[in-house]
């Protein structure tokens, strides 16, 4: 049995490894390390610790870019207990990472009276925003994740697991790179989209494994340049284009999928366009090969 102090040194060389493997991964040069433990975080997965949190992203977010790049770190063997929570930019800094090595849970969807009721955490205006890490997430509410307005935004190396709504939304967002993810929720789970892109362009997934027993990848309307490779997908639905037409008129372009392995999975590859005499959806795998659907 390990003694506390023990623990304690244990802790203390995994966080600085984690720290070194960033830098060594990212290139980032000099940073200015955040702790969460540092602003009031307990991680003992019944504490809500979303203040500490909050305090830590916004000391990160407003550090001076002469100080280095921001590492808010979430560190190893803890659970931290977290509130619908909203990480708002712009950051000073050009580049933010978030490093999550510990488990993040949010409150079964009766707690969440009198917050937001449309995800569990949400970045909005993040420029430059990478959220790396090997913990795990488990999401008891609505969409798990969204990433509005984050241009820039490099998702790598996290699990996200057990979300009823989908489990991370890509939203008014350019050139992201999602990678080495595993997303999971039960097959039979409705409603349950892996990754969902809305309004953004030049978007990459690659080298993931996504079974939620729905969409693997949904893309919709206002999304180009959409490139998707490595994934293995099922089970579920499959990747989906759509659906289109709710507006009248959809574009979604330029959409390619390689080297990807889907099992026990609904279709394929498919586009989804609503049927009503007034729908239009317009769908443009390349700039020379479009098709049209009434």
């Amino acid at each position: 049995m390990l003694t506390p102090t023990i623990n304690s040194n244990i802790d203390h060389i995994i966080t600085i490894l984690i720290i070194v493997m960033c830098m060594a991964s990212c290139v980032m040069g000099a940073t200015r390390i955040f702790n969460v433990m540092n602003y009031g975080a307990v991680g003992n997965g019944r504490t809500d610790d979303s203040h500490a949190f909050l305090n830590a992203w916004k000391a990160a977010c407003q550090s001076p870019t002469t100080s280095g790049t921001p590492v808010v770190l979430v560190p190893p063997r803890r659970t931290f207990f977290l509130s619908p929570i909203t990480f708002n930019g712009p950051c000073k800094s050009s580049r933010i990472y978030m490093l999550v090595s510990g488990n993040l849970v949010a409150p079964i969807k009766t707690a969440w009276r009198g917050k937001q009721k449309n995800a569990w955490i949400i970045f909005y205006r993040v420029n430059g925003l990478v959220v790396k890490g090997k913990g795990g997430q488990n999401c008891k509410g609505p969409t798990g994740m969204i990433f509005r307005r984050c241009n820039g935004l490099r998702l790598d190396g996290f699990s996200k697991v057990n979300g009823p709504g989908s489990h991370i939304l890509i939203m008014a967002s350019n050139d992201a790179v999602v990678s080495n993810l595993q997303v999971i929720a039960p097959g039979d789970s409705p409603n349950t989209d892996g990754i969902a892109i809305s309004s953004s362009t030049n978007v990459q997934i690659r080298n993931s494994f996504i079974a939620t027993g729905d969409d693997c990848i949904a893309i919709s309307a206002g999304s180009s340049n959409i490139g998707i490779s490595g994934i293995t997908c099922g089970p579920g639905h499959g990747i989906s284009i759509g659906s289109l037409g709710s507006g009248g008129y959809d574009t979604v372009e330029n959409v390619r999928v390689r080297n990807c392995t889907l099992k026990q999975t609904l279709t394929g590859v498919r586009i989804k366009s609503l049927q009503e005499d007034s729908t239009l959806a317009h769908i443009c795998f390349s700039e020379q090969q479009c098709l049209t659907h009434f």
